[in-house]
């Protein structure tokens, strides 16, 4: 096992922070090639987060430790 990383099955406790990271990758990533109309839907409507609370049983984590 590796001192810099943990890698770990998602929880129903990381719902949150996977939510603000999914918003934050669409609003600033796939704007670009979806347009401001469709990624403004997508996250508003409910419709992002809704995907992710789909999946997060059978996700897997990376957590980054800090290295000091």
């Amino acid at each position: 096992m590796s001192k810099n990383y943990i890698i770990r099955p998602a929880t129903m406790e990381d719902e949150e922070n996977i939510f603000k990271l999914s918003r934050f990758v669409a609003d600033n990533y796939a704007r670009s090639y979806l347009g401001d109309q469709i990624i403004d839907w997508y996250i508003d409507s409910g419709n992002c987060d809704e995907d992710i609370r789909k999946g997060i049983k059978s996700s897997t984590l990376l957590l980054l430790l800090s290295i000091k």
